[in-house]
C-alpha cells in the first residue's frame, strides 16, 4: 500500500485532478504549442516558404520550420479532449479546433458543460492570471498554470486571447482522459486514507514498544535469545547490510504483490523478518550510549579495525623506514623513481614517437643508475662484512675503509669506534685486573707491617726477664702501631664508602676561606716542626660554597697531611683560593721529595703513593679519598705533575 501511494503521491496530495501533474504538464505542454504554431508558424503556407517567415521566427534560431510546426500540431493533437480559441485581436485572426461558430451563446455552452476552463487576456505578460476568467481561483490557477509555457518572446507586441474549455465527460480516449480516470480511482478508494493512518498508528506503536521492551530490558544478555546474541557478534557494517538487503527484498516483494496477490504472503515472512533485523540492529547500536561512540566502533566496527590495522602497519613502517632519516629519503625517492618506471613501461604502447622517445631515455637511465647504484653499494658492503669478520677474529687493528658514502659509511665507522671502544675496553680490563693485584699487595703489605710488630711485640711483652721500663717502651710501640693498623682500617671503610657513593652528606652554605684557616690551625704545630715554608694566599672577601663541612674540611686536611709528609724538606708548600668564573679554586701546590715517575690518574687509584718503598705513615687512601668526596658533593679535583712540582687543584661552584 505504501509502494502504490508513493507511485500516486502527486495525486493523493491534490484536491482535484486540475493540480495533478497527470494534467498540468500535458496542458502546459499544449499551451505552449498552440501559442507557439499560432504566433511562428501563423499557417501551413508559410511553412512551407521559408522566405516569408517572421523576424521572431528568425530570432528563436529554428532551422527546420517545417520539423517544428509538425512538432507542435502533434501536441496539439495529442490532447483531442481540450478545446481551445486563440486569436489575434490586433490582426482579427484566430485558430481554433471547436466545429461550432464561435459566439456569446456558444462560449457559455462551453462554460457551463467544462469541468474545467480558463480565459486568458495575454496583455500583462508578468502576470496572464491577473484577468483571468476561470472557474477555478486565482491560488489554484497559480499551481495549474505554469508562466514559462507561454512565449513572451513570441507574443510581444501582441493582443491574444486564449480560452481552454475541458468537458466533464470526455469524447476521447487520451493521457488527460486516461489521466483523470485513475485519479477518480484512486480517490474513491477510501482504503487509502485509513491505510496511511493504520500504517501511521502502527509504526509509532512499533517504536513505543521497542522504547519500552528496551527500559524495561534489566539483564541485557539474558533475556536476548540465541539469534540476538548471535547477530550482535556480526560488525555493525554488515548488520547494515543485511537490513539493507531485507528491505530492498521487502520492497521488490511489495512491487510484485501489486501485480500478483500470491507474493503478499511473502510479503508478510519478508516483513517479520526484517522486524526482528531491525529490532537487533537497534539492539546493537543503543550500546553507543553505553560504551561511547569511539569504544563502541573498536568493538563493533570492522572497517575500524581495518583503519586502525593499516594505521598500525603504516606508522611501522614509516617509523621502521626514518628510523634514520636519509636512509628513509632515499627510500622514498627509489619508490617514487620505481612507480615512474612502470607507469613509463605501460605508458610505452600507444604513445607517440616523441613521447616514447623520452619514456626510453628514462627507463635506460632508470635501469642503469638503479644496476650501478646496487653494484657499489653490494662492492661497499663486502668490504664492511669483511672487516667485520676480521675484527671479530680478534685482528684490532684492521681499519674498515671509510670511503663509502650515506648509512654504509656510517656503519663502516660505527664498526670502526666499536673497535676502538673494544680495545680501550680490553686495555681498561687488563689495567683493572693490575691494579686489583698491585691493591691487594699494597694493602697486603700496609697491613701486614703494623701486624707484624704487634705480633713481635706482644711476644717480647712476655719476656719475664724484661726490666719495667722496657716493658712500658713495648707497650708504647704496640700502641702505635695498634693506633696505625687502626687508621689503616678507617682510611679503607671510608674510601670504599666515598667510592660507593654511600656517604651520607649534610649540605650546608659552608665559607671556604675560614674551613681552610681551622685546618691549617689544627697543623700549625707540625707546620712549626718541619722545615717547610707554608706560603698561604687567601682572599680577604668570604667566598661560600654549598657543600658538607666535615666531609670538605676532611679534604683539606688530607691535602695538608701529605704536603707535610711528601715534601721536600726546606722547601716551599704554596695554599691558595681564588674566584674564577664564580667557581672556587683551591690550589695546593709542593716539591715531591720523591721521585715522580707515576701517572697523574694512578695516583688517584686507592693505595696508590708518591713513596713507593712504603716506608712513610701514609695510606696511599687520601688522595682517593678527598677525589671521591669531592666529586660527591659536585666539585672536581685535579692533580697535576710538572717534573717534581705537586699540585692538587679543587674546585667548587661558588654561590
Amino acid at each position: 500500500m505504501g509502494i502504490y501511494i508513493l507511485k500516486n503521491y502527486d495525486s493523493v496530495k491534490s484536491q482535484n485532478f486540475y493540480e495533478t501533474n497527470k494534467f498540468k504538464n500535458p496542458f502546459n505542454d499544449l499551451n505552449s504549442a498552440i501559442i507557439d504554431s499560432f504566433t511562428i508558424y501563423k499557417s501551413e503556407e508559410e511553412v512551407k516558404d521559408p522566405i516569408n517567415l517572421q523576424e521572431e521566427y528568425l530570432n528563436v534560431n529554428i532551422k527546420n520550420n517545417a520539423q517544428g510546426y509538425n512538432n507542435r500540431l502533434n501536441v496539439i493533437n495529442r490532447y483531442p479532449n481540450i478545446k481551445y480559441i486563440i486569436e489575434d485581436t490586433s490582426e482579427d485572426r484566430l485558430n481554433t479546433n471547436i466545429e461550432d461558430d464561435l459566439n456569446e451563446e456558444t462560449i457559455s455552452n462551453l462554460k457551463n458543460d467544462s469541468d474545467f476552463y480558463l480565459i486568458l487576456n495575454i496583455e500583462n505578460k508578468k502576470n496572464v492570471l491577473e484577468s483571468a476568467d476561470s472557474n477555478f481561483t486565482k491560488e489554484q490557477l497559480k499551481n495549474i498554470i505554469n508562466n514559462d509555457s507561454f512565449n513572451y518572446r513570441n507574443t510581444e507586441n501582441k493582443n491574444l486571447k486564449i480560452s481552454y474549455f475541458v468537458p466533464k465527460s470526455f469524447i476521447y480516449e487520451d493521457e488527460i482522459s486516461l489521466g483523470k480516470e485513475n485519479y477518480n480511482k484512486l480517490k474513491s478508494k477510501a482504503l487509502v486514507e485509513k491505510a496511511i493512518l493504520l500504517s501511521a498508528v502502527l509504526v509509532t506503536l512499533t517504536i513505543l514498544a521497542l522504547i519500552y521492551l528496551n527500559i524495561q530490558r534489566k539483564d541485557k544478555n539474558k533475556d536476548k535469545g540465541i539469534l540476538e546474541r548471535l547477530y550482535n557478534k556480526i560488525y555493525i557494517e554488515f548488520q547494515t547490510v543485511i537490513l539493507c538487503i531485507a528491505l530492498i527484498l521487502i520492497i521488490s516483494i511489495a512491487y510484485e504483490s501489486l501485480k500478483e496477490p500470491v507474493y503478499t504472503i511473502l510479503l508478510g515472512i519478508a516483513m517479520i523478518g526484517t522486524y526482528y533485523l531491525m529490532a537487533f540492529t537497534y539492539g546493537s547500536i543503543i550500546e553507543v550510549k553505553e560504551l561511547g561512540i569511539k569504544e563502541f566502533f573498536r568493538r563493533k566496527s570492522l572497517i575500524y579495525k581495518i583503519i586502525n590495522w593499516v594505521k598500525k602497519i603504516v606508522r611501522r613502517i614509516v617509523e621502521e623506514v626514518f628510523l634514520i632519516k636519509s636512509t628513509g629519503i632515499k627510500i622514498s625517492i627509489f619508490l617514487i623513481l620505481s612507480f615512474m618506471f612502470m607507469i613509463s613501461m605501460l605508458s610505452l604502447r600507444g604513445s607517440s614517437d616523441f613521447i616514447t622517445l623520452i619514456l626510453v631515455i628514462y627507463i635506460l637511465t632508470y635501469i642503469i643508475s638503479v644496476i650501478s647504484y646496487v653494484v657499489k653499494s653490494a662492492n661497499y658492503l663486502n668490504k664492511i662484512v669483511v672487516g667485520s669478520f676480521k675484527i671479530a677474529n680478534g685482528d684490532l687493528n684492521y681499519v674498515i675503509d671509510e670511503g663509502g658514502k650515506g648509512i654504509l659509511k656510517e656503519l663502516s665507522h660505527n664498526i670502526n669506534n666499536m673497535k676502538s671502544g673494544l680495545k680501550d675496553s680490553i686495555d681498561s680490563e687488563i689495567k683493572s685486573e693490575r691494579m686489583k693485584t698491585e691493591l691487594i699487595t699494597n694493602v697486603s703489605h700496609d697491613l701486614k707491617t703494623p701486624l707484624t710488630s704487634i705480633i713481635t711485640y706482644v711476644d717480647l711483652i712476655k719476656n719475664e726477664d724484661l726490666t719495667k721500663e722496657e716493658r712500658m717502651d713495648y707497650i708504647k710501640v704496640l700502641e702505635r702501631k695498634s693506633e696505625r693498623l687502626k687508621i689503616l682500617i678507617e682510611d679503607l671503610f671510608e674510601a670504599s664508602k666515598a667510592a660507593s657513593g654511600e656517604v651520607e652528606l649534610n649540605i650546608e652554605k659552608v665559607d671556604i676561606t675560614s674551613l681552610l684557616k681551622q685546618a691549617l690551625a689544627e697543623f700549625e704545630e707540625k707546620i712549626k716542626e718541619s722545615s717547610l715554608d707554608f706560603k698561604i694566599n687567601l682572599p680577604k672577601e668570604k667566598l661560600y660554597i654549598m657543600v658538607d663541612g666535615k666531609k670538605t674540611w676532611r679534604i683539606l686536611e688530607n691535602q695538608i697531611s701529605n704536603a707535610l709528609k711528601y715534601s721536600l724538606e726546606n722547601t716551599r708548600v704554596y695554599i691558595n683560593i681564588e674566584d674564577i668564573d664564580n667557581k672556587v679554586v683551591i690550589t695546593i701546590k709542593n716539591i715531591s721529595a720523591f721521585e715522580i715517575d707515576f701517572n697523574e690518574d694512578e695516583i688517584l687509584e686507592r693505595f696508590k703513593r708518591g713513596d713507593k718503598s712504603r716506608n712513610t705513615e701514609g695510606s696511599g687512601l687520601g688522595l682517593a679519598i678527598s677525589n671521591n668526596l669531592t666529586k660527591l658533593q659536585g666539585g672536581d679535583f685535579r692533580v697535576s705533575v710538572d717534573g717534581d712540582l705537586f699540585k692538587v687543584i679543587i674546585e667548587f661552584p661558588k654561590v
